[in-house]
């Protein structure tokens, strides 16, 4: 059983340093009017919700995850991100905050 659960641990760790390392090669931007990801582009317009999601990991490298959702039910997710409560605090500072027009009823 140790050998294995070793070489499962090995396993994991790789996998995780290669998932770190391509995380960090993506690009995300946030203008005033678009959020873009690679895969996808939102209009700031059309947000209704922005959340951030922090594993126990995560909360003591200060990354976490922001997910921005659309009115039209799109959502884009920008993954491990420094500082993640600075972006979104910027883009409320800016004036891009969730849409005033959306009705949540």
């Amino acid at each position: 059983m140790g050998p294995s659960l070793f070489l499962l641990w090995i396993a994991f760790m790789f996998a995780a340093v290669i998932s770190v390392y391509v995380d960090r090669k993506t690009k995300y931007y946030i203008t005033n009017t678009q959020i873009i990801s690679p895969k996808a582009t939102l209009l700031a317009q059309d947000l209704v919700d922005i959340r951030i999601e922090k594993s126990i990991l995560g909360g003591l490298r200060r990354v976490g995850n922001i997910n921005f959702d659309s009115r039209d039910g799109r959502s884009i997710t920008f993954r491990h991100v420094r500082n993640p409560e600075r972006v979104k605090e910027a883009m409320s500072n800016a004036g891009i905050a969730k849409s005033q027009s959306f009705d949540s009823e």
